[in-house]
């Protein structure tokens, strides 16, 4: 059974996935449009990771739950106010996105965005703990209006559909020593190609059909789209 996860700019087709439900985390890196954010939350609640609160506040969205420290949110006290709220001090061991991860119901697939922009550590350290999530079986989509990431373990294949005609810079970065992925309607198309940590070569590819496929054959990887060109 396929599952469709629909972002505001594109169609996300997982082939063979059984998770149905799915999550939205906003987390407190580049602030996505409000335009976008209201279209991509329309009617669902949404898990805000510290100053993601403040992002879905500007959106008007519905709120599930607020996990974080306070180091960065406007209103925190606002959320406070709230019983939706599961603060941690701010000396701890993991990340407030990590924290949040673990709020998330379990058997539901994860869009995360306000997750761009901002430091490298911090961008670096969500993508490790998310492809940490994903190995339990999760759809995986990391996205705001000007990127989306797309994470794909061994044996998974997915349709990228965009919704408008748009130019795409396609990438494909490897997550794991040595990774092996088909690619087709792009103009550079790949078939079983062998992509190593040590030689990320498959940057800069560009999107030429109406949509693209992408397959994991191996390791894990992870599939980038940029709008700005």
């Amino acid at each position: 059974m396929d599952k469709t996860i629909i972002i505001p700019q594109a169609k996300i087709t997982f082939r063979n996935k059984i998770n149905e439900a799915t999550e939205i985390i906003i987390a407190g890196g580049r602030k996505p449009e409000v335009s976008w954010l209201k279209k991509l939350a329309s009617n669902k609640e949404v898990y805000c990771v510290d100053k993601g609160y403040d992002y879905a506040l500007a959106a008007d969205l519905k709120i599930a739950l607020v996990c974080g420290d306070g180091d960065s949110s406007e209103n925190w006290e606002l959320a406070q106010k709230t019983n939706k709220v599961k603060q941690y001090a701010k000396d701890k061991d993991q990340t407030d996105l990590q924290l949040a991860l673990e709020q998330v119901p379990e058997a539901s697939n994860l869009v995360i965005t306000g997750i761009w922009g901002g430091r490298f550590d911090h961008l670096f350290s969500g993508i490790y703990s998310l492809k940490a999530v994903k190995k339990t079986g999760k759809a995986v989509v990391l996205a705001d209006e000007k990127e989306v990431m797309i994470l794909l373990q061994q044996g998974e294949q997915i349709e990228f559909e965009p919704l408008e005609k748009e130019n795409l810079v396609v990438s494909l970065i490897p997550l794991e020593e040595t990774n092996k992925v088909t690619i087709k309607g792009t103009k550079w198309e790949l078939l079983e190609e062998e992509i190593n940590q040590n030689n990320p070569y498959a940057i800069s590819n560009i999107l030429k059909e109406p949509s693209l496929q992408c397959i994991c054959q191996q390791g894990f990887i992870a599939l980038y789209l940029s709008y700005e060109v």
